[in-house]
Parts: C-alpha cells; sequence; structure tokens
C-alpha cells in the first residue's frame, strides 16, 4: 500500500528533461518530455525503419560528401534517428559536427560537437 506522509528516497538511471513553458489565455502551459538515453539506437538498424529506407541512410552516411537534413515535428524522432545514424558511423579519428536548436543529446563523449542554432546563443562556444 502507499503511505503518502512517509519520506522516500532512491536512485535511478541519469535522464534528461526537456521543458516547455508557454503562455496561454488561460494561464500558462507546461509539457515535460523525459529523454531517457538507454532508449537510445546504436545503429541504423536500431532505428525501425524499412529495409529500403535504412539501406538508402547507410549509403547517404558512406558518403565522403554531403549534408544529411532531418526534418519533421515535434517529437517525430529527428534527434533519435540523428543519434542512431551518427552513433553508428563513428570511430576514433574522425569528427562529427551537428546544428541543434536546441541540442537534444550531449554526444561529446564520442566525439561529437554540437552547436546551438537559436541566435540567443549564436555568442556561445560549442559543447
Amino acid at each position: 500500500s502507499f503511505r503518502a506522509r512517509l519520506a522516500r528516497d532512491g536512485q535511478t538511471a541519469t535522464v534528461d528533461f526537456r521543458i516547455s513553458i508557454i503562455p496561454s489565455y488561460y494561464g500558462e502551459r507546461a509539457v515535460i518530455r523525459i529523454l531517457d538515453p538507454r532508449g537510445l539506437p546504436q545503429s541504423v538498424e536500431g532505428l525501425g525503419l524499412r529495409e529500403s529506407v535504412a539501406a538508402k541512410l547507410r549509403q547517404l552516411l558512406r558518403s565522403s560528401t554531403g549534408i544529411i537534413l532531418v526534418t519533421g515535428p515535434t517529437g517525430s524522432g529527428k534527434s533519435t534517428t540523428l543519434f542512431g545514424a551518427l552513433k553508428s558511423v563513428y570511430q576514433p579519428g574522425i569528427k562529427i559536427l551537428t546544428a541543434e536548436n536546441p541540442i537534444a543529446r550531449s554526444t561529446n563523449a564520442w566525439g561529437t560537437r554540437s552547436r546551438s542554432t537559436s541566435a540567443r546563443s549564436s555568442g556561445t562556444t560549442p559543447t
């Protein structure tokens, strides 16, 4: 049973929260998204794409030139798609740069540098 007046303490995995607060006629509205890094794909295969789409993405990722743009509405999987794609091509010695607004995931641990495209943060240094 649940007892509301008992103190509780615990520890869980590290997660990030993205919070959006928007003013409206009847007051502010808030949306909280939980970003759990344990659910991120580690390769193109982990994205759940149709094989023909995954094959085309793998072909594009092997190219030594070009740009890949991933667009879509909030929550549609843009950052997840890019993370899986980047994770599948990363190897020590190569540089991967991303331009995001806001920076969705910190991938600095494996050599990626991300830069916010927000006008407010144009004077900041890359993370």
